[in-house]
């Protein structure tokens, strides 16, 4: 990309008042050194120690936790791979951006109003590592180096050797040992872990240095896994995918304690690259001023609700990880862990803040930088959940989570199936209050918002 394309481009962007004097990224003192964007797939908010699991062995994430900042209440607006991985790079509702299949990509607008565009855009060195996750034409244009792979990917197979985790890990430390560029790299590195290989039965599979982890360790079945809180459910989600899915992982509980030691073997795969990608920083002497963000592109039911899968909107399908370490020079305040609740869609406006550069007007998310540097920024009370995937056994979703309850409501079926959970009282999502006379003004209350804002996240794209 040329000075005169990015000039070209940065002018209908922003508008020539706006634009740097030259390209050169600002003093070291204010911009990351570096900015490592880690991402899982299919890993719940608490599926390492530092988020309160003390069973788990996650030292490198709880590492990151305690040094940066912890987002105690992280949600994706959509819990599937596609939509909410465009969600990520464009900051946008999947209801704006529009992608609801594993087919379609990204638009060349779409793209050019990305987080990776415009980091390389703005002087950083972009590379890419992993699972791409968004429709079936890789995105070659958005990277200086491209490393990554579409579709699901397999976690032993004859494109790499050994698992698929350590394989990445490899790909991303060979090539961060030996960077030597004049521009910071952004490194962006999506790992199939903990996802299941749908193709074959028990499809957790760990590397074999983690076969034995957890082997003693007793996962306690959730509440909402009895056979009586199952029956609660409408017949929709009784006959649904889900169902199907929970029968093969979790019907026993020999197969629920194997699927959970074999998802979380999965996650100790993760923390290892963690640790092996923040060791190089070190010794390349860029950890210190380095931006280092690590989240997943949805939760997962392990069991809860007597389903598997992720995408009706319950408290573990879309509850994410979310922890950013910033650079030092940056990181004032001494709140670690931050209650504000936030979005999938706030990841690409705070890289994008933190490293300097100018967000587009199409980004709908919010930085959360004032939060991790203690300002007394007003948080989001509620957001929309949306879930528009086709599929036979897959109703779709719409719904709000506001900070005390949440409304859920399928639009092919009538209203008597609503859902309405009060979430202070009812953490785990055990008793419907959606026909209860004492919470008509609340439901009320929350079909109206889901409306507006569903209005409001439809609105066509603003011109940038």
């Amino acid at each position: 990309m040329t000075p005169v394309n990015r000039r070209e481009f940065l002018t209908g962007l922003l508008g020539t008042a706006a634009l740097p004097a030259t390209f050169q990224i600002r003093g070291q003192s204010t911009q990351p050194s570096a900015i490592v964007f880690i991402l899982a797939d299919d890993m719940r908010w608490d599926a390492f120690s530092a988020a309160g699991n003390s069973a788990l062995q996650t030292p490198n994430l709880d590492w990151l936790a305690s040094t940066g900042h912890q987002f105690k209440n992280n949600f994706v607006t959509t819990s599937i791979c596609p939509s909410s991985r465009a969600s990520i790079m464009t900051g946008e509702y999947a209801g704006r951006h529009g992608i609801w299949d594993f087919t379609t990509p990204l638009s060349k607008n779409q793209q050019q109003n990305s987080l990776p565009f415009l980091l390389r855009t703005w002087g950083y060195q972009t590379a890419f590592f992993g699972k791409w996750g968004i429709g079936d034409t890789p995105p070659t244009d958005l990277f200086d180096h491209w490393a990554g792979y579409m579709g699901q990917g397999e976690y032993f197979g004859e494109s790499h050797e050994g698992h698929l985790t350590d394989s990445l890990n490899h790909q991303v430390t060979t090539w961060l040992e030996s960077y030597e560029g004049d521009r910071p790299p952004a490194l962006f590195i999506s790992t199939k872990a903990p996802h299941v290989q749908d193709e074959i039965p028990g499809g957790f599979l760990p590397a074999p240095d983690h076969a034995e982890l957890y082997k003693d360790v007793y996962f306690e079945p959730p509440l909402s896994a009895k056979a009586s809180e199952f029956q609660k459910l409408p017949e929709f989600l009784r006959s649904s995918e889900g169902r199907r899915r929970w029968q093969a992982r979790f019907s026993t509980p020999e197969r629920y304690q194997q699927t959970c030691r074999q998802y979380h073997r999965l996650i100790a795969g993760i923390d290892v690259l963690t640790g092996s990608i923040t060791k190089t920083l070190r010794t390349k002497r860029l950890l210190a001023e380095s931006l280092i963000a690590f989240s997943s592109d949805n939760g997962f039911l392990l069991g809860e609700h007597g389903l598997a899968g992720k995408w009706w909107g319950f408290e573990e399908s879309i509850r994410t990880p979310l922890l950013i370490k910033l650079p030092v020079s940056m990181d004032v305040s001494p709140t670690k862990q931050i209650q504000q609740m936030s979005l999938n869609i706030d990841i690409a406006p705070t890289i994008l803040d933190i490293a300097g550069v100018p967000r587009p007007k199409s980004m709908q998310g919010q930085t959360l930088l004032p939060h991790m540097q203690g300002n007394n920024t007003p948080g989001r009370k509620d957001f929309l959940y949306e879930h528009h995937f086709s599929h036979p056994h897959i109703a779709r979703t719409l719904g709000v989570r506001s900070e005390t309850f949440k409304y859920l409501t399928y639009p092919d079926y009538s209203q008597t199936q609503e859902m309405l959970f009060d979430l202070t009282a009812d953490p785990f999502e055990l008793t419907n209050l959606a026909n209860n006379d004492e919470y008509r003004k609340v439901l009320e209350l929350h079909r109206a918002r889901m409306q507006e804002l569903n209005f409001n996240v439809q609105q066509p794209r603003l011109s940038t």
